[in-house]
């Protein structure tokens, strides 16, 4: 309510868990403008007093014929391990694609929850 400068009672109203579209949130006074990530970036940047900065985006993308190439022969790797692992073949996956993105900040979405 502080930030967005709306009384409490009214914050209150309107929050009980629900979730609102990007069209209602902006009535509401939730949110200034509907806009995609670019737009959310360069507003960020604009409150960070930027006027240079650059995006970097991980994974990097490897050249197209080298994707390939490892998806073949990972393939093969793979078929084997998931054979012989069974149901943890998923988790190994996940702890092998962690620990090979090693000295990197790293946020990963989706994640994914594993119930044996």
């Amino acid at each position: 309510s502080e930030g967005r400068n709306l009384k409490e009672t009214f914050v209150d109203s309107i929050a009980q868990g629900r979730v609102w579209s990007g069209l209602d949130a902006v009535r509401l006074g939730l949110a200034d403008s509907i806009g995609g990530i670019k737009m959310a970036i360069a507003g960020a940047a604009r409150m960070a007093h930027l006027s240079d900065y650059s995006l970097v985006t991980y994974p990097q993308q490897e050249v197209p014929y080298k994707q390939i190439l490892e998806s073949i022969n990972g393939g093969i790797h793979a078929s084997l391990m998931e054979e012989k692992m069974g149901k943890f073949f998923p988790v190994f996956k996940a702890l092998n694609k962690i620990t090979s993105s090693q000295g990197k900040i790293m946020a990963r979405i989706p994640f994914a929850l594993y119930r044996y």
